[in-house]
């Protein structure tokens, strides 16, 4: 080697080692950054699921009514983990404010979470907020109920009509006496007479199920969409679209057509018409030798006048295995006795009225609400509440109107906002629960509007709605009388502490759905001193 070349593999290894150096340092780093990375993931997700808790906290508290015995503060205390600061926020039009929402208010949950109790105590550190909105349905005023309950059945029929909407189905209960259909009334609709008989005749036309406690008779051209459950059933003509289920016996005569199923829970008599469906007779099953037109099966005890031959196709059977169950009949409530309470109408503001209620004073009343919901005694009004003559008030927010007596017609109108609900209410101060009148009344027609608004009628009087009103609501009355051509369009608001499907008091509290939930900037600290 020439000493030139001394020293040139030092050359290399020191390359080589400031080449691991610089790796090392660059994993180390790498490995430091990722660590702290991670760390700091660890601590944010803690921060997260603490805030979460302290939401879930919150909504307990709420659904289970201990809201006021904390303020709608809650603290989990630096002592254990989850570590949260959370808060209750009562929304109103114009404010914000901490504490326990009424039973039908907005709320807002405001929840900090904190990853360690040192960050809990200085209020620093990882923190991470979350916001839940959620809205209400007061338990005490359930939007609920058939779409017209009559406690008398006088009057009842007429030419008006019916109408669903949005998936609901309207329903017609009678609680006491007989109802005859005819001309053009029914429309799309069930009938649950609770004790009486129902008669179909002429051109009456119901697209839904019936129930009657009594018999069930169809005369002329009726025309029955659903089932018919009944004592006694006799089809003497018309057209059934569904079933029938007799729990005594049933008649079929020349002239009626059934579209489904026969079941009677003792005998049938089959002297003519058309019987699509099968039979299921729990006893004997008398058929007209010579007209026949049973398209099904027939099972039944005992087959007289057709012996055990075909039925139009169909085998007659000695056996009543396999027969359909009859719908069940929903509940019809018993009369509720609405007096003037303003314990009913909870987060509703009251407004005594008297003297001449005119439609302006009405509108002045409406307005001092503010847009809140409200609650009008106009028991001490001169004369009738009377809105005619092109006169339309603003309705904002929910409304309750007590009044003697209602005359609403010419080209008048309530005018809703945001959905508004409103309720028109003859009193029944007695509680004895039959409806008593005292001298009220109520009366709905002419040109009369309801835009963007949903009405409850209540009258232990009868009301009549005539003339070709088109109404979106419910009646709860003791007679009532839709004639005209009027139109009724099912919109459930219920009646203040019950459920109207049910017939049940229900007591106060609200079931609450969750509408949003978000991260948020704000921190709960901001209202906890």
């Amino acid at each position: 080697m020439h000493r030139t070349d001394h020293g040139s593999a030092l050359v290399a290894v020191v390359g080589i080692v400031m080449v691991t150096i610089v790796i090392a340092v660059a994993v180390s780093t790498t490995t430091i950054t990722s660590l702290n990375r991670t760390d700091e993931t660890r601590d944010t997700t803690s921060a997260d699921f603490a805030a979460e808790a302290g939401v879930a906290v919150a909504q307990t508290a709420l659904a289970q009514g201990t809201c006021a015995a904390k303020g709608g503060v809650f603290q989990s205390g630096s002592t254990a983990p989850p570590y949260y600061r959370t808060v209750i926020l009562k929304v109103a039009p114009t404010s914000t404010s901490v504490g326990c929402p009424a039973d039908a208010d907005e709320v807002r949950i405001v929840s900090t979470g904190y990853s360690s109790p040192e960050d809990y105590t200085a209020r620093s550190g990882v923190r991470r907020s979350v916001e839940a909105r959620l809205t209400a349905q007061a338990a005490w005023l359930q939007p609920s109920g058939a779409a017209v309950f009559a406690y008398s059945s006088q009057g009842m029929g007429g030419s008006g009509k019916l109408v669903a909407e949005n998936g609901l189905e309207p329903s017609v209960h009678v609680r006491d006496g007989d109802v005859i259909c005819d001309g053009d009334s029914g429309g799309q609709a069930d009938w649950v007479i609770n004790n009486g008989n129902f008669t179909a005749e002429g051109s009456c036309n119901v697209s839904g199920d019936v129930w009657a406690s009594k018999n069930a008779n169809m005369t002329g051209n009726p025309t029955l969409g659903g089932n018919l459950i009944a004592e006694n059933i006799t089809l003497g003509g018309g057209t059934v679209g569904g079933s029938t289920w007799s729990r005594v016996d049933t008649t079929i005569d020349w002239g009626a057509t059934l579209k489904g199923n026969v079941t009677s829970a003792r005998n049938l008599t089959y002297k003519g018409g058309t019987i699509i469906g099968n039979g299921w007779i729990n006893g004997t099953a008398t058929l007209n030798p010579d007209n026949v037109d049973f398209r099904g099966h027939l099972y039944a005890k005992t087959i007289m006048g057709k012996g055990s031959g075909t039925v139009d196709g169909g085998q007659t059977v000695t056996s009543v295995v396999g027969s359909p169950k009859a719908p069940d009949v929903p509940v019809v409530a018993e009369w509720i006795d609405l007096k003037y309470d303003t314990a009913l109408w909870k987060s509703f503001t009251p407004v005594v009225m008297s003297g001449n209620c005119d439609y302006n004073a009405l509108k002045t009343a409406i307005e001092s609400l503010g847009g809140n919901p409200g609650l009008l005694d106009a028991r001490a009004c001169l004369g009738k509440i009377t809105v005619s003559d092109y006169q339309k008030l603003s309705v904002p927010a929910d409304l309750a109107i007590y009044a003697k007596q209602f005359e609403l017609g010419g080209s008048g109108g309530f005018a809703g906002t945001n959905g508004a609900r409103i309720w028109l209410i003859n009193q029944d101060a007695t509680a004895n629960k039959v409806p008593d009148c005292a001298s009220q009344s109520f009366a709905i027609g002419g040109a009369f509007t309801i835009t963007n608004a949903t009405m409850m009628i209540y009258s232990p009087c009868k009301v009549v709605i005539a003339s070709g009103l088109s109404l979106r609501g419910q009646i709860f009355a003791g007679q009532v009388d839709i004639t005209g051509g009027a139109t009724l369009t099912y919109g459930p608001s219920g009646l203040p502490g019950y459920n109207l499907t049910t017939g049940q008091p229900v007591t106060g509290g609200s079931s609450r759905t969750l509408t949003s939930y978000t991260n948020t900037t704000e921190k709960s600290e901001k209202w906890i001193p």
